[in-house]
């Protein structure tokens, strides 16, 4: 088997290293855009997160506040029975 003379078997090193490194690189950049899919993923579950927790919030403040306000109209009501003042009729839009 004829040697190889030293400069090709150098340029083989160099030329293969040259190659693993941008292999390494192309497949950092893989790594890199995956993290920073994963980075948006986690931010935009994290304000999922934050606005479903304000919109229970409110929701559970607007109930109470109907349930009071349902509470008063019926005492109104209740009121306006034992004065003997014929109530206005009821709304159709609105649930009893």
């Amino acid at each position: 088997m004829p040697e190889i003379p030293e400069w090709v078997h150098n340029a083989l090193w160099l030329t293969g290293g040259g190659i693993a490194t941008w292999l390494g690189l192309l497949l950092t950049g893989r790594r890199d855009r995956k993290s920073a899919e994963n980075q948006l993923i986690d931010q935009l579950q994290e304000e999922l997160t934050r606005f479903r927790t304000q919109t229970d919030l409110r929701l559970k403040r607007l109930e109470s506040e109907n349930t009071a306000y349902r509470r008063y109209v019926f005492q109104l009501i209740d009121h306006i029975n034992v004065s003997g003042i014929t109530p206005l009729p009821w709304p159709d839009d609105i649930p009893r």
